[in-house]
């Protein structure tokens, strides 16, 4: 089962600002590279 219609996605996909999601997209792969993520520490076990 879809949350959302079809019709209502694509709309709002078609209005989404790609410049803005660009940039989101950048800092998200930046945050969670994984040289970032291998100096999250693991707990001891």
């Amino acid at each position: 089962m879809e949350i959302f219609q079809k019709s209502v996605e694509n709309n709002h996909l078609v209005n989404i600002d790609k410049e803005q999601v660009e940039k989101a997209f950048k800092k998200f792969k930046e945050n969670y590279s994984p040289a970032k993520l291998s100096e999250i520490k693991k707990p001891n076990r």
